[in-house]
């Protein structure tokens, strides 16, 4: 993921093929990198996603959700990366290695993970 990238960035909740369209249509192809938590909630809206030339998806999903819809994804490329429960020491470490010049400066550490969503 290419998080230094000049492309919007944005976060998305369990979306609806409806507001993927919505949101495609909003970007007018400009470039984005979009965050995709319960991505798999709609199939269709995910693939839609992954179809999209100008946007870079980064999804999460839960085993049980990724294990039913995984032959619908098979043809898309995609990294699986598995990623366990992480505890709050694990959660600080993540923030402090965020670089300083993406950081904004006077946010408390639990609003550095803020990006605008849909």
């Amino acid at each position: 993921v290419d998080y230094q990238s000049q492309a919007f960035k944005h976060y998305m909740i369990s979306p609806s093929l409806e507001q993927v369209k919505r949101y495609l249509k909003l970007l007018n192809g400009e470039k984005s990198l979009v965050f995709v938590d319960d991505c798999l909630r709609d199939t269709e809206a995910m693939m839609k996603l992954l179809e999209s030339r100008n946007v870079q998806v980064v999804g999460f999903e839960r085993d049980f959700n990724y294990e039913g819809q995984y032959h619908r994804l098979r043809n898309y490329q995609f990294e699986l990366k598995e990623i366990t429960v992480i505890d709050k020491e694990d959660a600080q470490g993540i923030i402090d290695s965020i670089p300083n010049n993406i950081k904004r400066e006077g946010q408390a550490p639990k609003d550095l993970t803020r990006i605008q969503q849909f």
